[in-house]
């Protein structure tokens, strides 16, 4: 079974965005995402597979890095 590491993600992804000094706003744009949606992951919440891929691709990381195997 695999779960989201949604702790790290919420964090890594709220201080990515911090880093590149984008509001919520101008990141939802650039991600392609709802503001609702970014902020629901940014409180810790499990994104779907897509959003997932999304968040990753502008983070820049592999989403392999967010999975955990139980």
């Amino acid at each position: 079974m695999r779960k989201i590491d949604t702790e790290n993600l919420s964090r890594e992804l709220s201080e990515r965005r911090k880093e590149k000094n984008l509001s919520m706003d101008k990141a939802c744009k650039e991600m392609e995402l709802s503001k609702p949606t970014l902020s629901r992951i940014e409180k810790g919440r499990i994104p779907d597979a897509l959003t997932l891929l999304k968040m990753c691709e502008w983070m820049g990381v592999n989403p392999s890095k967010y999975l955990i195997f139980v």
